[in-house]
């Protein structure tokens, strides 16, 4: 047998958990899925900024929330905020 007659050795498949480097795959999201509502958290933020309301608790009374929903909302929201900020330096 001479080296004319030599066949290639069929390519390796990856197997399961090796992956393949990345190529031809589309890259997921990382870190802890959002359990919050973002469109819900932009709405109550910007209710509270119209300074219609004095204080969180008449916005909560207005949107029927309970106690600290709505400050938990916008904190949420503000840290979104400053987060495509810093993204955007």
């Amino acid at each position: 047998m001479g080296i004319a007659s030599h066949k290639p050795a069929p390519a390796a498949t990856p197997k399961q958990g090796e992956g393949n480097g990345g190529a031809g795959s589309t890259p997921k999201k990382r870190g802890r899925p959002v359990e919050t509502d973002l469109s819900a958290d932009k709405c109550i933020y910007d209710a509270w900024k119209t300074y219609r309301y004095e204080t969180y608790a008449d916005l909560e009374r207005e949107l029927k929330m309970k106690k600290g929903e709505v400050k938990h909302a916008i904190d949420r929201h503000k840290k979104r905020l400053w987060a495509s900020i810093d993204t955007l330096e």
